[in-house]
């Protein structure tokens, strides 16, 4: 998650995935103060985190990856109202929702300078996030309940046992 309240802009990592241990190395040392790893935590508190603090939700995928997985903490992201900034493919389906909806920002996964450039921009002008929040949990109670889900995964069985 990346917390743009303040300058400069902090990141802030929870969860003990492939790479949490060596980003906690990296974190210490190379003193690196603007990023905290958290390992993992409860997901109440991580969601009164993404409330309370996050002004994006980092989903970041290696080349291709997306095209065989929707990754689940988008639905995270988007169920507390946290604008998500998506490093993956520009036309995969995720980032189509990311722009069409406007729910965040969306880079290619590994342009460190465009990515660099964007929150740059974003740490001194959040306009392009105004209403992102909102848009975001409006995009998951459409979208992503697990009701509305239900209904979705019902249909598709009705249309292929038919």
């Amino acid at each position: 998650m990346i917390e743009l309240r303040h300058e400069p802009v902090r990141f802030h990592f929870f969860g003990d995935g492939a790479l949490g241990s060596r980003l906690r190395g990296l974190v210490s040392t190379e003193g690196l103060d603007r990023v905290e790893s958290y390992g993992y935590r409860d997901p109440k508190v991580i969601a009164d985190f993404l409330v309370e603090r996050a002004a994006l939700g980092i989903v970041s995928l290696a080349p291709g990856v997306i095209r065989s997985a929707y990754p689940s903490k988008t639905m995270s992201y988007l169920r507390q109202g946290t604008p998500v900034l998506a490093l993956v493919e520009g036309d995969s389906e995720l980032a189509r929702t990311v722009r069409e909806a406007g729910i965040g920002c969306q880079t290619e996964p590994g342009d460190v300078p465009g990515l660099v450039r964007l929150l740059r921009d974003l740490a001194h002008d959040r306009s392009p996030l105004d209403g992102a929040a909102e848009r975001a949990r409006l995009l998951y109670d459409r979208h992503f309940v697990p009701t509305h889900r239900l209904q979705q995964w019902s249909a598709l069985f009705g249309e292929v046992t038919s």
